[in-house]
């Protein structure tokens, strides 16, 4: 999805080895449009939701605010297993992050690896993250050796699927 898939822009762009199901792009604030991805697969017999978000850098007034409470809507829309990826410029720690993972019930993993500034390596911020609702769950993310070309390192995420889907 993405990058002339459902939408044109390649902001944001989903992959799967799977078949993606009812895939949906929305635009989350007036800065940069389509940067929310929300699909569905179905792995071992389970249907996941997989979604995808780039926000905008928490320093543009409250638009990172904003647009984490629109993603938090269509997040909550959503029943059953959920697997959230992206980068949202700011850390898990942030006080509106931490309201956004309360409300979604998003998980994160043991450990969140430092993504940006590439030129800060492990002594970065982590400010790409995977997170996960039950029954998934995040048993290792860890970050990508080389950053292929952009300013922020990659991640790779273990998930389990720890019970049937509520």
């Amino acid at each position: 999805v993405g990058c002339g898939v459902v939408v044109r822009d390649c902001d944001q762009l989903m992959l799967s080895r799977v078949p993606i199901d009812a895939p949906t792009v929305r635009t989350l604030s007036d800065i940069f449009p389509d940067r929310f991805i929300l699909a569905r697969v179905a792995i071992a017999g389970t249907v996941i939701n997989f979604a995808g978000i780039h926000t905008t850098k928490p320093y543009f007034d409250n638009f990172h605010s904003l647009e984490l409470n629109r993603a938090a809507l269509a997040i909550t829309e959503t029943t059953g297993p959920l697997l959230l990826s992206g980068d949202f410029n700011a850390s898990s720690l942030a006080p509106n992050m931490r309201r956004f993972l309360r409300v979604t019930q998003l998980r994160t993993g043991a450990w969140e690896p430092a993504t940006w500034p590439i030129r800060a390596g492990a002594f970065g911020v982590p400010i790409d993250h995977v997170y996960a609702r039950a029954p998934l769950k995040i048993k290792s993310v860890t970050r990508l050796a080389d950053a292929q070309g952009s300013n922020h390192y990659g991640l790779i995420a273990e998930i389990a699927i720890t019970g049937p889907a509520q």
